[in-house]
């Protein structure tokens, strides 16, 4: 994959800001867990998934993001 076009930027982007990150900060503060290294973390992992698996035929669910309880 060599770049995106236009659109497919702004709805990465998007997702990025307004569903990704966010829930990652959620996870982090409901746990106490340090933001920063809460994200890095994640990055870690989901390279780790990137390299050694395929989602080629991988489900989507839909998915709920629930609320900072």
């Amino acid at each position: 994959m060599s770049g995106l076009d236009d659109k497919a930027f702004k709805d990465f982007n998007d997702f990025m800001t307004g569903t990704l990150i966010p829930g990652i900060l959620l996870i982090a503060d409901k746990h106490n867990y340090d933001r920063d290294d809460f994200v890095m973390y994640t990055a870690t992992i989901l390279s780790t998934m990137a390299q050694c698996a395929t989602f080629e035929n991988y489900i989507i669910q839909k998915v709920r993001i629930k609320d900072n309880e």
